[in-house]
C-alpha cells in the first residue's frame, strides 16, 4: 500500500503513535525508511518497500490474526512497546459479522490482558483492496 499509494504506516509525534489503517495482509520481508515530514519530536517509522500485490489469509480468524500482528509491527516500528500502548482501537470490517467482532474481542484479551482499550467497529461496503475483510486503525501513547 505504501509503495502505491504513498504513505507512512507510523508516526509518533510528542509520543503519541498513531498507525495508518492496517489490514490482514502477508507484511514484506523487505522494509524501508522513509524521511519524515519536519515535526518536533516526531519520528516517521518503517514502510512497507512493496514490490508485489499483498496476500491474505482466507480464514476469517487468520485474516484479523494478521491484521492485529501488522498493527504490533507498525507500533514497534514508530518505537512503541505494542498492543500494551494502545488506548484507542477503530475496526472497519466487510461485511460486519458477528464472528469478526467476536474474533477481535478475544485477540483484544491476548494483546492486551492487562486493561481494555476504547473501540469502534464499523460496517463498510468495501476496504482498499479486495480481499481485504478488516482494517485497524490504533492510536497509542508510547512509553507512559
Amino acid at each position: 500500500m505504501t509503495e502505491t499509494f504513498g504513505y507512512a504506516q507510523s508516526v509518533c509525534i510528542n509520543g503519541v503513535i498513531e498507525i495508518s489503517g492496517q489490514g490482514g495482509w502477508y507484511r514484506p520481508s523487505s522494509l524501508s525508511r522513509i524521511p519524515s515530514f519536519p515535526v518536533a519530536n516526531s519520528s516517521l517509522q518503517m514502510l512497507t518497500n512493496r514490490t508485489k500485490p499483498h496476500t491474505y489469509p482466507k480464514d476469517l480468524d487468520e485474516h484479523i490474526h494478521q491484521a492485529f500482528r501488522n498493527v504490533e509491527a507498525a507500533l514497534k516500528d514508530a518505537g512503541g512497546k505494542g498492543w500494551e500502548e494502545v488506548y484507542s482501537v477503530t475496526t472497519y470490517h466487510s461485511p460486519m459479522s458477528e464472528d469478526s467482532i467476536k474474533i477481535c474481542g478475544k485477540l483484544f484479551g491476548e494483546y492486551m490482558p492487562n486493561h481494555l482499550p476504547l473501540w469502534t467497529a464499523i460496517g463498510v461496503a468495501a476496504l482498499a483492496e479486495k480481499e481485504m475483510q478488516i482494517e485497524i486503525v490504533v492510536k497509542a501513547k508510547s512509553h507512559w
